[in-house]
């Protein structure tokens, strides 16, 4: 059960119906309706949609009148921010819905705030989130049961380390095409690992495209799909749980990266989306260039394998 004053996050798959959108009064009081818990607060909804810092000074009634820390005026129009509303000083328990809609518990959440990786764990209250080491950090949590809030509050590439003058780029990733075997010995304990995609929209597409989902990124724990319903969004899979990234204009990047023998990161956007176990890259990487409308590209400028070993030791 969840102590007094409790804080409650679910972030739903993109299958399931949300009728509390995610903004903390319908999702608050949905919450303490099932739970019959009238102390406790929370928000539910997608992890795309928690697209701010999530927390507020305080919880007063500014969620109800407009202006405050949960409104903006965007076009002229003044618009409720979705899954924001959590306080430092309460616990935190966070939940995510994977895709055959089971509910998993967070033993530990990672946030990117200003400070760089930062880690709640389950049931402690914001305000003693422990900083990570950008690399042996994430080799201490479990990614099972890690849930990394989709929002930063500081540049990713500042904390993944992906200088060029740093990065060595392996032959086997230069040779990659379409499809590439990597194989567990290319991936060595203490290599750190930086590889970008860059997905592109193609402005218009063959109307002969199949309806189907496609798939047009896999790697080993990792999967890219274009959904049958959107020509301008792709679904991202990983452990599971899906996440709607949008590729409307322009590109969209997406960065693997981490050190071998810990964890790996995955953003979309420059955002946190979730971790890959170690070793999960060793396997086949298939890049399907005929998933029309987009096209995904390796972008080898900015990828490449660390060779120097990290000296921290694990």
């Amino acid at each position: 059960s969840w102590p007094q004053h409790a804080q409650v996050v679910v972030f739903l798959n993109h299958k399931s119906f949300n009728p509390v959108y995610g903004y903390l009064h319908f999702s608050s009081g949905y919450l303490r309706y099932v739970a019959n818990r009238p102390d406790i607060s929370g928000l539910v909804g997608s992890a795309e949609s928690a697209n701010r810092w999530p927390f507020v000074q305080k919880l007063d009634s500014t969620w109800a009148t407009k202006g405050g820390e949960y409104w903006a005026a965007v076009d002229g129009k003044t618009t409720r921010y979705r899954m924001i509303g959590l306080v430092q000083d309460r616990p935190l328990f966070v939940y995510r819905q994977l895709r055959d809609g089971s509910i998993v518990s967070a033993a530990h959440t990672v946030f990117v705030d200003a400070t760089g990786l930062r880690s709640i764990q389950k049931g402690a209250a914001p305000n003693s989130r422990i900083a990570l080491d950008r690399h042996q950090g994430i080799c201490k949590l479990s990614t099972d049961t890690t849930v990394v809030w989709p929002h930063s509050t500081k540049n990713l590439s500042e904390i993944r380390d992906s200088s060029a003058s740093d990065l060595i780029l392996p032959d086997w990733l230069k040779a990659w095409s379409t499809s590439l075997n990597v194989t567990s010995a290319a991936l060595t304990d203490g290599d750190r690992l930086v590889v970008t995609f860059e997905v592109r929209h193609v402005p218009n597409p063959v109307s002969n495209r199949n309806s189907n989902e496609e798939v047009v990124l896999q790697l080993p724990g990792f999967e890219l799909r274009r959904p049958k319903y959107s020509n301008s969004q792709l679904l991202a899979s990983i452990k599971g749980q899906p996440y709607v990234v949008d590729v409307a204009t322009g590109a969209t990047q997406i960065v693997v990266w981490g050190q071998e023998g810990c964890d790996y990161m995955l953003e979309v956007s420059g955002k946190p989306v979730g971790l890959l176990r170690s070793s999960q890259l060793a396997g086949t990487w298939r890049l399907h260039l005929n998933a029309d409308p987009l096209i995904v590209t390796p972008d080898i400028r900015r990828s490449g394998l660390l060779l120097a070993r990290d000296p921290l030791t694990k």
